[in-house]
């Protein structure tokens, strides 16, 4: 064993230096390294939890575009989801990177927000065949079809037929303003005799 070292004290202590500094430079690379993937970490851990806000923010479009049916808070929802996609995409990826295992975790989230985005977008595409307003979508074919069968009642001016239509009118509205199939009941009966 004796062998190996060298035979002066000056070979040695040179030696032993340059073990130091070998030991130093290995020590200096694995810090380097461990907190290149601590900061990796920590920003991931970032957009996980920006990731909530913006979950919270989905939901608030969602709501607003339910109550207020404007299809501006449809686009603010689609901005919202890229952005909170690219975000869970990013921190996904660091997962992945450093093979940490909650990086399915992310990706199950990331494929439950699709399927969450996808039910909006048919509420959203059925709001609009219904119609926003009164005058838009069905709502406003039913309306004008309305409209247009009161011109003709009145043109051959039957207050008996005229009176039929107005129950029905207002069975109509019934059911749009509260939903019971109550009025659908009321408003097939009279065509029913």
């Amino acid at each position: 064993m004796r062998h190996f070292l060298p035979k002066t004290i000056k070979a040695q202590l040179a030696s032993v230096a340059v073990l130091i500094l070998l030991s130093v430079v290995v020590f200096a690379a694995t810090f380097y390294t461990s907190f290149s993937q601590l900061d990796k970490l920590d920003q991931a851990s970032m957009d996980i939890l920006k990731s909530q806000t913006s979950v919270l923010m989905l939901r608030r479009h969602e709501k607003d575009f339910m109550a207020r049916n404007d299809v501006k808070y449809k686009d603010k929802f689609e901005n919202e989801f890229n952005t909170l996609s690219g975000r869970l995409s990013s921190a996904s990826a660091v997962l992945a990177s450093l093979n940490m295992e909650k990086q399915s975790d992310v990706q199950a989230m990331l494929n439950k927000l699709e399927k969450y985005k996808y039910d909006f977008e048919v509420l959203v595409e059925q709001r609009l065949t219904v119609g926003v307003s009164h005058d838009k979508g069905l709502q406003g074919v039913a309306r004008e079809a309305s409209h247009r069968i009161e011109r003709e009642i009145q043109r051959i001016k039957d207050d008996s037929i005229y009176k039929q239509l107005l129950m029905l009118r207002r069975h109509e509205k019934d059911f749009l303003l509260r939903s019971d199939e109550k009025y659908v009941d009321a408003f097939n009966q009279p065509l029913a005799v």
